[in-house]
């Protein structure tokens, strides 16, 4: 397939659609805090999980895997609507929706750990031969431990690479359509890297950010800096974070339409060109 979409494109579309709905998208975001902070209230207002304290916690832990699907469902389907001109931000079936997001990401977890499971193996099965104690490996064993270590980037890496491709498979469930791994990765192709680049141009700002802050709460922490100047670091690395929890899910949701629309319009182009030579003199 030729005509490659660009990251940088895609990024800016993705915080274009973010702003035009902020307001929306920052409510999503705070509605899926909410059961973390009641864990966390409940954490502090039962010391150990049981009678009452445990049965509250069991729930509040449903409620948490529920919310956060909801919030999923409703982040993708208002991401992709949105650029579909309509905007709508409820599914007409949102508990189908909903468990088809759910299958989706779990079908993306399983792909992904089980990646890092085939990469791991070596590095497994060589800790648990060696039997030495503590955990070291014998000096024989250094060179084949810096292999299983060497393979363990690579698992990360392949992972790494593969997630991108597949994720595209949320968005598609939220408004309808299941796309299944081979789609993903057909829809995908020969986007890998710029899929990974578009994802980075908002990851590195913020991990450099969340250097500075760090380096601003020591040097405050140092010269005795009033306690609202620390304050005001973990307030801009808050607003920050939220930032990052609404672009990244976006550019998730511009990846999918913009490659969807892509790929269909290649296959309506093929359509359009009829048989092949070959298969025009096979068929004479």
């Amino acid at each position: 397939m030729s005509g490659k979409i660009s990251p940088i494109a895609v990024a800016k579309e993705a915080l274009s659609l973010s702003w035009a709905r902020k307001w929306t998208f920052l409510g999503l975001v705070l509605l899926g805090m909410i059961p973390s902070l009641l864990s966390a209230g409940v954490g502090v207002a039962f010391d150990e999980p049981s009678g009452f304290g445990g049965v509250l916690g069991l729930v509040v832990i449903v409620l948490t895997v529920l919310v956060g699907l909801f919030v999923l469902t409703v982040f993708f389907h208002l991401g992709v609507t949105l650029q579909r001109g309509d905007g709508r931000l409820i599914p007409e079936n949102c508990k189908v929706a909903m468990w088809r997001v759910f299958v989706r990401g779990l079908l993306l977890w399983l792909v992904t750990t089980g990646l890092m499971l085939i990469f791991m193996g070596p590095i497994i099965f060589l800790t648990v031969s060696s039997g030495a104690e503590g955990g070291q490996m014998e000096s024989g064993m250094a060179a084949v431990g810096f292999i299983a270590a060497f393979a363990v980037l690579v698992g990360f890496a392949v992972s790494f690479g593969v997630m991108p491709r597949l994720a595209v498979m949320l968005p598609g469930a939220a408004v309808g359509h299941v796309v299944s791994l081979s789609e993903a990765m057909a829809l995908t192709k020969g986007h890998t890297f710029r899929m990974i680049g578009s994802y980075l141009m908002i990851i590195v700002p913020f991990v450099a950010l969340a250097v500075l802050i760090a380096g601003g709460l020591g040097l405050s922490s140092e010269t005795g800096l009033a306690g609202v100047v620390v304050a005001g670091f973990f307030f801009l690395f808050f607003v920050f974070s939220i930032f990052a929890e609404i672009i990244l899910p976006m550019v998730n949701c511009v990846w999918y339409e913009k490659l969807r629309l892509r790929y269909d319009s290649m296959n309506r182009e093929q359509s359009s060109m009829g048989p092949s030579n070959s298969e025009r003199s096979f068929n004479t």
